[in-house]
């Protein structure tokens, strides 16, 4: 099917002649540009004849003044109304507009209007037109009334304009066109400024009217008629030359296309059966398939086969073209056996009947993974052809049993423990230990337990045995103590202590012999250990014998020490077995052997010639003193005073110069000293305690 439209290609030409201007013009209109072969087309000259081009003056007598006029134009004939001369009061931009009607009604409104154009002008002097540079070209038919409306943009100057008399009368015409009186009117269709009525626009109207000719044709087929209707069967130019009355000859040319539409079915594929299909034709405007196929619209081809499509252009030709589509059979993909696995063991799926291999659940072909739950895996398998088939496989994930080893333990080294799993039906023990049987660890160590279900799944689990050593415990290095001493037993290296023989950890005691002593320490942990102390018990014999003023220790081959038991203060050199007093009084010896010491029972020997004096004639004081004293002897002439220790040692000696003596022991041990007074033949003594 063809489509004919109607398409203008013109020529134009200009001449000038005598003293208007002549408008001449040649064109050919063809009912297409375009057409299938072995179309007709019509093809038609249009010549256009010469115009006159007059002009018509309103008037130039101005006499008032406003922004704008607006005016009607009736037309005798039809013209054409090329320009406007104005008559401005100065320089300024001037617009202009258009109505197909007359513009009463229309003063302040600008719907209707129709903008033709501005321009900026310079003003020529009073009584002079200014030209306005504008196409206007507007055609009024004939016995039709068309108005204008031109107006200065600039808000300082205005239009030229003579009062009128009668608004819509007839002011000046000719034989082509009235010119009637209208409107000043401000800028732009408002009367803010005022519409004043009725007002002659002043200015020059120019317009063109065309000239009664003769016309003859010859066409390139050597037709003479204004139009032909050839057959084209390719692409040809036609050209026809006019001659018209007042016109030079003119001479136009038209191209007539014949379309051959690149009609392309597509490039030859393959799919795979049971895939989508879509052909698109290319090179036409629409398309026809064979095999009920729709141009665009996917569908699944049952087999390999040829389709034709038709094209069609804009303009109603036809082609056709071919393409094959191939359709490749499917692969037939296996995805293998289901399968059976324990939890966090590995699986590989492995496809076949294809090239290539693509699984879900980011499982690949071939390689090994670990399935976290029970899930059924698709296979996408490729052929060569690039076909793809799928399959299943389920694999079976048993869970894990939940083996437990049992708690933690913790013993002291040599005891015995049992380790029991739990949560399976079978266990296997590290480190050689069979489960339920005891056995005694040796160090602290895990255990690990691997339990093992009906399904034949295991999981393991570990337990700490913590093996504590037994502490090192020390009772203390041995000792050697005096019969009657204090021992204190303190053992070391655990945190509490018991021992045997009724003794207290850290508690003295008296050993009545030597005894080895066994003490029990216990750790933090609850763990024991022993350990043994000697304590030897070493005797002293203190026993002596009086025989006169001497005593003698029982004691053989030891070291003596004899003291004055009045203060117990050793008696200076008197460290032999025996001793002999000097001087009556109590007396023991400290004996030592065998590292003890001990000191026997005070003997008193009073067979010393030495006593003190009885006679009241004596005295001294402060008895006792803390070193200084005074010896009164009355009436007696005194010979001799000494000071004797409680062993007859001379402490000092003087010979006294009158009956009031003063003596002193400063710098002397506290204890027991004797005053020996010899006075008249007799020795006094008397007794003096310093503290």
């Amino acid at each position: 099917m063809r489509k004919n439209y109607f398409l203008l290609l013109s020529v134009a030409f200009l001449f000038l002649v005598n003293a208007g201007i002549a408008q001449c013009g040649l064109s050919i209109s063809s009912s297409a540009s375009t057409v299938c072969s072995g179309d007709n087309v019509t093809l038609v000259a249009n010549a256009t004849p010469p115009v006159n081009t007059l002009a018509l003056t309103s008037t130039l007598a101005g006499g008032n003044n406003h922004r704008g006029n607006m005016f009607d134009i009736f037309a005798t004939n039809a013209v054409t109304i090329t320009s406007f001369d104005a008559h401005p009061m100065g320089n300024t931009t001037i617009e202009i507009y258009y109505r197909t009607t007359p513009y009463a009604g229309f003063e302040t409104s600008s719907s209707g209007w129709i903008f033709i154009g501005s321009a900026p002008v310079t003003a020529n002097p009073f009584g002079t037109p200014t030209p306005v540079p504008v196409a206007v070209n507007v055609t009024i038919p004939a016995g039709q009334t068309y108005s204008f409306y031109v107006t200065s943009t600039n808000t300082g100057v205005s239009l030229n304009y003579t009062d009128g008399t009668t608004e819509g009368a007839t002011f000046v015409n000719d034989a082509n066109i009235t010119f009637r009186q209208g409107v000043g009117m401000e800028y732009p269709f408002s009367n803010g400024g005022g519409v004043f009525r009725p007002r002659v626009w002043n200015g020059v109207i120019h317009y063109t009217v065309p000239v009664a000719a003769t016309y003859s044709y010859l066409w390139s087929t050597s037709a003479t008629t204004s139009s032909i209707n050839p057959t084209v069967a390719a692409t040809t130019q036609y050209s026809v030359t006019a001659t018209v009355t007042g016109c030079p000859t003119m001479t136009s040319t038209v191209t007539v296309t014949v379309s051959t539409p690149p009609v392309n079915a597509g490039v030859d594929f393959a799919i795979c059966n049971g895939s989508t299909a879509t052909l698109t034709g290319s090179g036409a405007a629409s398309y026809a398939w064979d095999n009920s196929v729709n141009d665009g619209v996917p569908f699944t081809p049952a087999s390999t086969l040829n389709y034709i499509v038709t094209g069609t252009d804009s303009i109603g030709c036809t082609r056709n073209d071919t393409v094959t589509v191939t359709v490749n059979p499917l692969p037939n993909v296996n995805a293998g056996m289901d399968q059976t696995v324990c939890i966090g063991a590995s699986v590989t799926l492995a496809g076949s009947g294809a090239v290539a291999y693509s699984w879900d659940n980011s499982v690949t072909d071939n390689v090994a993974f670990t399935p976290a739950t029970t899930t059924t895996y698709m296979v996408t398998g490729t052929d060569a052809n690039g076909c793809q088939n799928m399959d299943m496989v389920d694999v079976i994930v048993n869970p894990l049993p939940t083996v437990s080893a049992g708690n933690d333990q913790t013993v002291c080294a040599g005891s015995g423990v049992t380790l029991s799993g739990s949560g399976a039906v079978s266990y296997s023990w590290n480190n050689n230990v069979a489960d339920g049987v005891p056995f005694t660890p040796a160090v602290t160590n895990t255990y690990n337990v691997t339990g093992t279900d009906a399904n034949g799944c295991s999981n393991t689990d570990d337990v700490v045995v913590t093996v504590n050593l037994l502490p090192i415990v020390f009772a203390g290095s041995d000792q050697t103590v005096c019969d009657g001493s204090n021992v204190t037993l303190t053992g070391g290296g655990a945190a509490s202590y018991s021992w045997d023989n009724s003794v207290t950890d850290g508690v003295s005691f008296v050993p009545a012999s030597t005894m080895t002593y066994n003490v029990t320490g216990t750790d933090a942990n609850g763990c024991q250990n022993t350990d043994a102390v000697i304590v030897t018990v070493n005797t002293v014999n203190i026993s002596t014998a009086v025989l006169n003023e001497t005593i003698t220790s029982a004691a053989s081959g030891a070291s003596y020490q004899w003291i004055n038991c009045s203060n117990n203060s050793p008696v200076s050199g008197a460290t032999a077995q025996s001793f002999t007093a000097t001087a009556n009084g109590s007396y023991a010896v400290v004996v030592t052997e065998n590292g003890c010491s001990d000191t026997s029972a005070c003997q008193t020997i009073s067979s010393v010639g030495i006593e003190e004096a009885s006679n009241t004639a004596f005295s001294v004081f402060p008895n006792p003193t803390n070193g200084s004293f005074t010896l009164a002897t009355g009436n007696m002439e005194v010979e001799e005073v000494c000071i004797l220790d409680v062993f007859g040692k001379t402490v000092s000696a003087l010979k006294p110069t009158g009956n009031i003596v003063a003596l002193s022991l400063e710098g002397y041990a506290n204890g027991i000293y004797f005053v020996r007074i010899t006075s008249e033949g007799s020795v006094n003594m008397v007794r003096i305690i310093k503290q």
